[in-house]
């Protein structure tokens, strides 16, 4: 009886321990779900920002400053 008393109490301990683990599995899926909604929401944002006109008058700008930089040590060189 006392053997049998044993194994019942390792076995409580047992599923203690496995309710402990899957609490903290259940809570780590919880604030994944949250961090994954949160980063799609920021990579909207910046994927919208990217289309604005802003973002692409800034990227024309710069490359013809590119051009006109190669333009110019083109005819220095020459």
């Amino acid at each position: 009886m006392n053997e049998l008393a044993g194994l019942f109490k390792q076995i409580s301990n047992l599923v203690v321990e496995q309710g402990t683990i899957l609490d903290r599995i259940d809570y780590n899926i919880s604030d994944s779900r949250v961090n994954i909604q949160k980063g799609n929401k920021e990579l909207k944002k910046t994927a919208k920002a990217e289309t604005s006109s802003r973002a692409r008058g800034a990227m024309i700008c710069l490359t013809q400053w590119i051009l006109v930089c190669l333009i110019v040590l083109v005819f220095k060189h020459t």
